[in-house]
């Protein structure tokens, strides 16, 4: 499972991806072999790169919960292939992706940004105050904080 931030999808090696509307070809969260016009066992998608950058948050959260009930039929129904993949080898390909567009955040360096956004929100009389600039946020998760 990989969780993002932003506005525009961007495209994932081995990932099919229509780049005019930068959504993942899908039926119901289950990405589609665009080649061979078939369900890809194993690999969902939810959220924009779901439905595009369109919508409120409840619209999100249906599409995740949608995807999340294909995936659990798929678990119940044994009907996915086991694969075994270290932690190691998951950070080795996230870090291949990383570019000027698409930074990977570890999940200690995304507390950092937490903090901050709590630690804002407070200021404000609210639970949180979000960043809005990537280049912030980047700059949060890779300080020594």
């Amino acid at each position: 499972m990989i969780k993002s931030i932003g506005y525009k999808s961007l495209s994932m090696e081995g990932v099919p991806f229509d780049t005019k509307r930068n959504v993942i070809k899908h039926e119901y969260g289950c990405v589609i072999d665009p080649e061979e016009n078939r369900v890809i066992r194993g690999l969902y998608c939810a959220g924009w790169v779901k439905r595009g950058p369109v919508g409120i948050i409840d619209h999100t959260l249906r599409d995740s919960t949608e995807t999340f009930r294909v995936i659990k039929a798929h678990l119940d129904q044994n009907e996915l292939i086991p694969k075994e993949t270290s932690v190691d080898e998951i950070r080795d390909m996230l870090k291949e992706s990383n570019t000027e567009n698409n930074f990977v955040v570890e999940y200690q360096d995304w507390l950092k940004v937490d903090k901050h956004e709590r630690a804002n929100g407070l200021k404000v009389n609210k639970k949180r105050e979000k960043v809005l600039v990537k280049d912030t946020m980047i700059e949060l998760a890779s300080s020594s904080d």
